[in-house]
């Protein structure tokens, strides 16, 4: 049981560390090695692409198929909607959820 525990608590270090250290580099390297302000400009679209890329296959696919008519789609065409019309932060939220509910009970 010790042998399992400190194995665990090994792993969460080193997993924290391979974690923090490549992020926290760029502010203890030294002024040469940091990236350029154009990188820095690029990398403000780096969380945008990556919710984009884990959303689109989910909203896209059903059991492993594309299906162009399927409730994922007309849901996030109606949050897509309210984002535009509304600018509002949470209202895409309740709608598209429950467009998402609605349309998943009637199909």
């Amino acid at each position: 049981m010790l042998h399992d525990t400190a194995a665990l608590w090994f792993a969460f270090i080193v997993i924290g560390l391979a974690t923090t250290l490549p992020r926290s580099s760029f502010f203890m390297a030294p002024k040469k090695y940091q990236p350029s302000q154009h990188s820095y400009a690029l990398l403000k679209y780096a969380p945008i692409s990556a919710l984009t890329a884990i959303i689109i296959p989910d909203v896209l696919y059903v059991d492993q198929t594309v299906q162009l008519l399927n409730p994922k789609i007309l849901a996030a065409l109606c949050t897509v909607l309210t984002i535009l019309i509304t600018r509002n932060p949470w209202l895409p939220f309740i709608i598209g959820t429950s467009a998402l509910i609605l349309l998943q009970s009637r199909l």
